[in-house]
């Protein structure tokens, strides 16, 4: 007979459980933040009339080009006031835009052209917001650059 477990950790596990347990462990740095996004897509847009593949095709794009430049920032110039893990950053963008592109809370546009508009404007909200959310003040006056700069189709309040 065999089982198969997925746990986070081991913590309370007996020793004799240990010893019989054949264990592949994947830290974050290795795996990345990408399958995160890949699935979220999958599960939480499955079926979403509102979103077309087209559409989920180009977030899953948008992330892979915006946030490994953000978060290179992040971690090289800027100042967190809490620490941050890569993949807690992108979930907190993810969580952002799940609300944002739900139909009920506004995501509703008929017209193509302006839905893909709204999206930039969306995903820029979500990503200043996700990623830079734990930026110290000075950090943040200078991120509000590497905002603009990936997200220069997008709308922001002055």
């Amino acid at each position: 007979m065999r089982m198969l477990f997925e746990v986070a950790d081991l913590s309370v596990a007996s020793p004799a459980t240990v010893s019989r347990c054949g264990m592949v462990y994947l830290t974050p740095d290795n795996l990345g933040w990408l399958p995160y996004v890949q699935t979220w897509m999958e599960t939480k847009f499955a079926g979403e009339d509102n979103l077309n593949n087209e559409l989920k095709v180009y977030i899953v794009e948008t992330f892979q080009a915006t946030v490994d430049l953000a978060i290179d920032k992040i971690r090289s110039h800027f100042n967190e006031l809490i620490k941050t893990d890569d993949l807690q950053l992108v979930k907190s963008m993810c969580n952002f835009l799940e609300v944002f592109l739900n139909p009920a809370t506004g995501f509703n546009a008929v017209d193509p052209k302006q839905k893909k508009k709204d999206l930039d404007s969306y995903m820029g909200f979500s990503f200043a917001w996700g990623l830079g959310g734990a930026l110290d003040e000075r950090s943040k006056d200078y991120f509000d650059t590497v905002v603009k700069d990936c997200y220069k189709t997008a709308q922001f309040p002055n």
